[in-house]
């Protein structure tokens, strides 16, 4: 069943709700990064620096501490921030595992440590989304959301509810068992309903910035996996290149 079917009373009133304008809100997380920092790469030499009492080499340095303080990393504002028990035992982890530099190819590695660390001291916020990104998996496996852009991004904006209680995801959960639908049913459904806020919906989802967003999903899906099916672990790691000494 195609969203257009499934999403009949109550849809439109949602999204006046979350659709303002060109703004469209998001629902639930599956990243800890905000839109002014989309990868944990930026973050080494913050941490180092914040670490040592240096002056971070970032030109918006109030904001650099804002993000890191929103991850849970630091506390306090600039230039008095100092690391979290998150922001020391991560870096640790990184500079164990040889991955605290720079370099796109161990964001994976990097998420995962991150996403671990956090798991481990019981960040509250990291555990909710490793939560919804369980919820999914059970749903569909981690390469059907993993897929693309729009997979990735749909579920978090599909999961919020408006004043009277209407979720589409849970919604579409219900009536497909799952099948939240493809980038071409949604924007072939707002092509012909000429839709504004149906437009801006699809629109917001299909421009999303992955930055981070895989990688982290990535790494939960490997602390996932070493709780569940632990054999399959090892060459899961092996795949994504993630170094799991």
């Amino acid at each position: 069943m195609e969203p257009r079917n499934a999403l009949r009373d109550g849809f439109a009133n949602w999204l006046e709700h979350i659709v303002q304008g060109s703004r469209v809100r998001t629902g639930r997380r599956l990243e800890p990064f905000g839109t002014s920092l989309r990868n944990s790469a930026r973050l080494v030499p913050w941490l180092g620096q914040t670490e040592r009492g240096e002056a971070l080499t970032v030109t918006d340095r109030v904001q650099a501490v804002a993000d890191m303080r929103a991850m849970h990393l630091v506390l306090g504002e600039y230039p008095r921030h100092r690391l979290t028990a998150l922001g020391s035992a991560t870096l640790a982890r990184w500079r164990e595992l040889g991955v605290d530099n720079e370099s796109r190819d161990d964001e994976i590695a990097r998420c995962a440590a991150l996403f671990g660390q956090a798991a481990r001291l019981g960040v509250g916020e990291y555990l909710d989304m490793y939560g919804f990104w369980c919820e999914l998996t059970a749903i569909r496996p981690a390469e059907h959301w993993l897929a693309d852009v729009f997979s990735l991004y749909l579920p978090s904006y599909l999961d919020q509810s408006d004043p009277s209680g209407y979720n589409p995801f849970r919604v579409l959960i219900a009536a497909t068992g799952g099948e939240l639908g493809s980038e071409q049913d949604w924007r072939d459904w707002a092509e012909s309903e000429r839709d504004a806020n149906l437009a801006a919906f699809v629109n917001r989802i299909e421009k999303a910035r992955p930055g981070g967003r895989r990688a982290f999903c990535q790494g939960m899906e490997a602390y996932r996996i070493a709780r569940t099916e632990p054999r399959a672990l090892p060459g899961k790691l092996a795949e994504w290149g993630i170094p799991h000494a």
